[in-house]
């Protein structure tokens, strides 16, 4: 079994009320890398508020939501780039974007299909209708997402192009304008290394060959 298939990788309809949540899987990733358990991180999230929501209701599910994207990742070195006074803001928003695409196959395929085309054609427009586009071929080719109701779309969208804007890859959510942004060279190796070549032009890399030589070391 490689890595990526070593976890559950989610379609992505949870991504409605998940979104980013860089703050989150941040405490998240500290409170792990501290020694304390998933279980505990879970039963902390619940009962202390330890992510400060108006109410606890979903926090449980936040941790767990964030515990899988660690999972996701399959390379400390990136979890360490998410803990609190280690890796930068904006390693640790690109790390996210990452563990949101090794998570959630609609990221990966949003990120692979259109993101990683534009960057690699040099074309920076993302616009409201190429994002409808995608929504419309993933529609045609998979019964799930099909079923999703229109009010599940028109979330999706705002959390497919509010995460770019979150990572640094876009300047607004209602800009069209992605921007070309250097990946953290952490993050660049630990993606070669784990094989996912066909969405690091998304992260604006395209010397593969580089990157596939380097994680061979």
């Amino acid at each position: 079994m490689t890595a990526r298939n070593a976890f559950e990788v989610k379609r992505g309809g949870t991504l409605t009320r998940e979104k980013f949540l860089l703050d989150e899987i941040r405490m998240v990733a500290t409170l792990r890398e501290s020694g304390i358990s998933d279980e505990d991180i879970i039963r902390r999230a619940a009962d202390d508020n330890i992510f400060q929501y108006p109410t606890t209701r979903e926090a449980a599910g936040m941790a767990r939501a964030c515990l899988h994207r660690l999972d996701a990742l399959d390379r400390p070195e990136l979890v360490r780039l998410l803990v609190a006074g280690s890796g930068s803001f904006d390693q640790a928003a690109q790390v996210n974007l990452y563990a949101i695409a090794r998570a959630y196959r609609l990221m990966r395929e949003f990120l692979e299909e259109e993101v990683a085309m534009r960057y690699r054609t040099l074309d920076f427009e993302l616009t409201a209708a190429d994002v409808n586009s995608f929504f419309t071929r993933i529609r045609a080719r998979d019964e799930e997402v099909a079923s999703w109701s229109e009010a599940t779309f028109t979330k999706l969208r705002g959390v497919l192009r509010g995460s770019l804007v979150k990572a640094g890859l876009m300047r607004s959510v209602s800009s069209s304008e992605l921007i070309p942004f250097a990946i953290d060279p952490v993050l660049e190796e630990a993606m070669a290394a784990n094989g996912d070549f066909d969405i690091l032009p998304a992260f604006n890399c395209m010397h593969v060959d580089a990157c596939d030589s380097r994680s061979d070391r």
